[in-house]
């Protein structure tokens, strides 16, 4: 198990490992991938680090807004972390990983989004994601944030 100190996990922008998918061999590269990848808005970019039959546990509360629980299949999966949802404006969102903790089979990454809602306010949460990941790619993920921010910034968007 190692934990990686913020510093050495602050990502922001594009990383070399999202110009080739095919270079992730670490759980720390494999979750510096997804969560470029997700900043991009980019599937192609993202559905490669899924297994086909990955499982997404969104918090409970999501279901509010007509997540499912849990989301099932790398392309629910993509679509959720690609903004097919449209939460949030493409271009905008950016990571702050405080704490990266991995093991054999599972990585925990601790870190702030922030963006711009898809009505032009900002955002910003703080979010631990936990991964389970099988043969370098995601088999499970269980995203937890302070799903009151969540929620308050996700009214703003909806009907």
């Amino acid at each position: 198990m190692f934990l990686r100190d913020n510093e050495e996990m602050l990502r922001t922008t594009r990383s070399p490992i999202h110009e080739n998918i095919c270079n992730v061999r670490t759980p720390a590269e494999l979750v510096d991938a997804i969560l470029v990848a997700m900043a991009d808005y980019d599937g192609a970019a993202v559905a490669p680090l899924l297994h086909e039959d990955v499982v997404w546990w969104v918090p409970p509360s999501a279901m509010r807004f007509g997540l499912t629980r849990p989301i099932v299949g790398r392309d629910a999966v993509v679509q959720l972390l690609t903004g097919g949802l449209g939460f949030f404006q493409p271009g905008t969102i950016t990571w702050e990983v405080r704490q990266l903790i991995a093991d054999d089979t599972h990585v925990a990454a601790a870190f702030t989004r922030r963006s711009l809602t898809a009505g032009g306010k900002p955002y910003e949460n703080e979010y631990c994601f936990v991964f389970r990941h099988v043969d370098g790619c995601i088999a499970e993920g269980w995203e937890y944030t302070d799903t009151r921010t969540r929620q308050h910034r996700w009214t703003e968007v909806q009907p």
